[in-house]
């Protein structure tokens, strides 16, 4: 069970921590961006398109990373 813990970050080029990091980075946008959609939702004017440009952000940001992983 430890050897997971290990492995799968090493995949992806980074230390437990380094992914640790990066995952709950990705976690916490997911979160905050659930909450700007609910809120667009009840409120159409609010937050029209802040929602979507994260998400690209978040995507290009995730793009980065696997690219990272697969040049090294």
């Amino acid at each position: 069970m430890l050897r997971a813990f290990k492995d799968h970050p090493k995949s992806v080029g980074q230390n437990y921590f380094q992914h640790f990091r990066f995952s709950a980075s990705v976690s916490m946008t997911l979160m905050y961006l659930s909450l700007t959609a609910l809120l667009h939702a009840i409120a159409p004017p609010l937050c029209q398109t802040s929602t979507s440009k994260a998400i690209n952000k978040l995507h290009a940001k995730m793009h980065h990373q696997t690219n990272n992983m697969i040049n090294k």
